[in-house]
């Protein structure tokens, strides 16, 4: 059981971010006002949200409006409950395989249950496996949002051994949980996403048409992607592997797995027709 004077604090941060009125970190911490509020945050927040860096992020954004004295507040009040309770190096798991929002069949006919179950429970997991293996011989990656990570790679300090597989499996990990989230059983349309496809593209049949002969042609592993470059544009590409976008300083949008692994079972070496039937699952276009 955690102490009194803990609680008091994280409630009085909670007190102070309400006043700052961040709705983002209002909503992130009203969550947890329960009954299990210090477990949920200690746990699940801090690692499989990336808390401290969300608020690090935060307290940037108010030092540059001048609220100064608020943003050391929180700086103590975190780095207490870090050296206190030592809760980044007591909890092993930084990272969690993500569950999929629907049951392994339900994409059939056109991904089949057990390529599904493979592609999410053994190599989805192996990247989660291997990328907290990492993290943990790296704390000075610990507590950064991955998406941080990727986008300032060239800038982390670490051996060349152990930033290759940060990018690897933090990709894998990113891509991945990406692909399980714009797939489904039923269309849930982007009308925004959709009309500024045909405003960049001209028509979602020649988007299509670009997107799938981009990973048709891709040679050996990796994927395609619909990602917005740092202006705001839109751009398809693939990469090799498991690069991430956030490589590029890009955002994701949509991404298509050319690894064998996605496909092999049901489709051998007809990469072209699981890329065509792909669209029947993509549920945001």
């Amino acid at each position: 059981m955690l102490n009194k004077n803990l609680e008091k604090q994280i409630k009085g941060a909670i007190e102070s971010f309400n006043k700052i009125r961040k709705p983002e970190a209002i909503a992130r911490l009203l969550e947890f006002k329960d009954k299990k509020f210090l477990v949920k945050f200690t746990g699940h927040m801090c690692f499989s949200c990336g808390v401290y860096d969300y608020f690090e992020d935060l307290m940037w954004e108010l030092r540059d409006l001048g609220i100064e004295t608020k943003i050391e507040s929180y700086k103590n009040f975190i780095n207490y409950f870090k050296v206190k309770y030592q809760i980044f190096n007591q909890v092993k798991i930084m990272y969690q395989l993500p569950q999929i929002p629907y049951s392994y069949n339900s994409l059939e006919p056109w991904i089949d249950a057990k390529t599904m179950e493979i592609h999410h429970s053994k190599h989805h997991q192996g990247y989660v496996t291997n990328l907290n293996t990492v993290l943990e011989k790296n704390p000075q990656w610990q507590g950064k949002k991955l998406e941080n990570l990727m986008k300032n790679f060239k800038k982390l300090r670490g051996s060349k051994k152990d930033k290759i597989a940060l990018k690897n499996n933090g990709g894998g990990h990113l891509n991945h949980t990406l692909f399980w989230e714009i797939m489904g059983p039923k269309k849930e349309l982007d009308d925004k996403l959709i009309k500024e496809v045909v405003k960049t593209f001209g028509s979602i049949e020649k988007f299509k048409e670009i997107f799938s002969q981009t990973a048709i042609s891709h040679f050996g592993s990796g994927w395609a992607w619909l990602v917005r470059d740092q202006k705001g544009k839109l751009k398809v590409y693939s990469l090799p592997n498991q690069d991430s976008p956030y490589l590029l300083g890009h955002n994701p949008i949509i991404g298509l797995d050319v690894w064998e692994h996605a496909y092999y079972l049901k489709y051998q070496n007809k990469r072209a027709d699981y890329v065509h039937n792909w669209w029947n699952v993509l549920k945001v276009i």
